[in-house]
């Protein structure tokens, strides 16, 4: 903080006020001040120069510092410490204007606000509890200053009447406060000032007066007279425009004047009945008059109904237009997402209007109600920029994991930036997870087929070496039966061909024979071997098959004559 060789009160000090942005004007500016509306600071701030000061606001505002100044002592004495008047100028990023604050006392230890005392608000002070009118003070005072605690005291200057707390800065007033002035510059710079316009005083209507005398049978009056006067009056009335609150205020009070008009109006027929039989004529006109200031009352109070419905309604499509623009400004900051679907923005117009019966009041509070909800919107749009700025530099490859960022986006960088890291890391962990998964899949895979491979040229082999033993075991086998074929005698043939004959007559006869002195059946004769080898047929899997032939020939004298047929001798 800057501080400014500057005493409170000055000229000089007067004449910095309107360069910078004061602490005392914060209230204001946020819409929460009892002594000046938003619009009258940026009307101030643009140049306005308002009138000087009542004699009897100058005796408040001495009143004041004099309480100020017994405070200070009462304070200086309870720190022993002292605490002269300060003036401090900071510049705060995403100002533009510098801020400026009084400080009523600043010291090495803390600075010091005062107030003069107020039953309300020493209660609260006795509670720590402000109100929005002396919190936002503060806030801008610790801002500038760079503090982030204040001491606030309410007194009389004496003891009796004296209350203090410690203040702290709440997080989210600051940056309200800050969001709130960076709208306000951006107002001030499309402000322009229109003139003032008088206190509004209502001008009494000057009706005619009906005189009127009864004469014997005859009524001298002037209301005939009265009544053109009335028609033109009424004609006048009713083809006005109401614009102005001077508008307004003149036709409520023509309301007002022509309803005491036509109750006067019924007085004077009743008088004039009371003294006169015969006054047809009279009450005639009179009835006519009553007619014309009926009408003239209805459409009256008709049109100022009407018309400050029609001015409401002509404040609330502008702010509800500016509201747009800035809706359309703010979300081409960070399309393709749109504001309206981060926060849900219901300005309460109505509440701002209650109770407000001036144009010019009804002005101020929506002008208020749609600055709060800008501020709201530009912190928004202060935290989602930088947010989408660091997703589109930090995670443009897994936008996949972001479909719910509209709802991320609105919050401080740190917890954003914590979801943004914990999902790519999750991602980029389980990516990790799926890919050695997927890696010892293909591994297991490529080892199983290996395994598949070398046992099938494995059993190959095998299958190899015992077709090989078999085909030499047959090759043997055959070889020993030609052997021993071959060994055996061949029968002499005179022997051979007297046993052929023996044999056909005992088969002949079927009595058999005698041989070597012993009785030998027919089918006991010597006859040529017969081929008893046994056909095995195998049927089983193709995979089976050499694995069931092996079995066989290493059980079973068997040959392989094919590879479904096997003959076992």
């Amino acid at each position: 903080m800057k501080v400014l060789d500057l005493v409170q009160g000055s000229d000089q000090w007067l004449e910095a006020r309107l360069n910078y942005l004061c602490a005392s004007e914060a209230p204001a500016m946020m819409g929460d001040s009892k002594f000046m509306s938003r619009n009258q600071l940026l009307d101030l701030k643009k140049g306005w120069k308002s009138n000087p000061d009542s004699s009897f606001k100058k005796r408040l505002y001495e009143k004041g510092h004099e309480h100020e100044e017994q405070a200070r002592e009462i304070t200086e004495m309870e720190y022993c410490e002292e605490f002269p008047a300060t003036v401090g100028l900071t510049q705060v990023y995403g100002i533009s204007v510098e801020l400026l604050s009084s400080f009523d006392g600043y010291s090495s230890i803390g600075a010091w606000e005062h107030k003069d005392w107020n039953l309300t608000l020493a209660e609260n002070v006795r509670n720590a509890v402000l109100e929005p009118l002396y919190y936002w003070q503060l806030e801008h005072q610790m801002l500038t200053a760079g503090h982030s605690k204040i001491m606030f005291t309410c007194s009389d200057g004496t003891q009796d009447n004296r209350v203090s707390m410690i203040y702290e800065s709440v997080p989210e007033r600051r940056e309200q406060l800050i969001a709130g002035w960076k709208q306000f510059l951006s107002d001030l710079d499309k402000h322009e000032i229109k003139a003032k316009q008088e206190t509004v005083i209502a001008v009494q209507t000057s009706l005619p007066v009906i005189t009127f005398n009864v004469t014997g049978t005859e009524i001298a009056t002037n209301i005939g007279d009265c009544l053109e006067h009335v028609k033109e009056l009424a004609q006048a009335e009713m083809s006005k425009v109401l614009e102005t609150d001077q508008d307004f205020a003149n036709k409520d009070q023509l309301n007002k004047d022509v309803k005491k008009a036509r109750s006067a109006l019924k007085e004077i027929v009743g008088k004039v009945r009371g003294e006169f039989v015969s006054y047809s004529q009279f009450e005639e006109v009179a009835q006519e008059m009553d007619g014309v200031l009926q009408k003239m009352q209805s459409h009256g109070e008709k049109q100022v109904k009407q018309a400050k419905e029609a001015k409401k309604q002509a404040i609330l499509d502008d702010a509800a237009r500016d509201l747009e623009l800035h809706f359309v400004e703010c979300n081409a900051k960070i399309s393709p997402m749109y504001v309206q679907n981060i926060i849900n923005v219901q300005p309460d117009w109505t509440g701002a209007m209650k109770n407000k019966r001036t144009i010019e009041s009804l002005t101020n509070a929506v002008n208020e109600e749609l600055a709060k909800w800008k501020v709201e919107i530009n912190q928004v749009i202060d935290r989602v920029v930088p947010n989408l700025q660091y997703l589109r530099d930090n995670a443009e490859e897994y936008k996949f994991l972001f479909s719910d960022a509209q709802q991320l986006v609105n919050q401080y960088p740190e917890p954003f930036q914590a979801i943004v890291k914990s999902r790519i890391a999750d991602h980029k962990q389980a990516e990790e997870e799926r890919l050695e998964a997927e890696r010892q899949r293909i591994e297991r895979e490529a080892k199983e087929k290996a395994e598949r491979e070398a046992e099938a040229k494995a059993e190959a082999e095998r299958e190899r070496i015992r077709q090989e033993e078999r085909a030499k075991a047959q090759a043997e086998e055959q070889a020993k039966r030609e052997a021993e074929k071959a060994a055996q005698p061949e029968p002499e043939p005179e022997r051979k061909a007297e046993a052929d004959k023996v044999f056909e007559d005992a088969v002949s006869t079927g009595t058999g024979f005698s041989q070597g002195g012993k009785r030998v059946a027919p089918e006991d004769v010597y006859q040529e071997p017969e081929d008893k080898r046994v056909e095995i047929v195998i049927s089983c899997y193709e995979s089976q098959r050499s694995e069931i032939i092996s079995l066989l020939m290493d059980q079973l004298p068997v040959e392989v004559e094919s590879e479904s047929r096997v003959v076992m001798q």
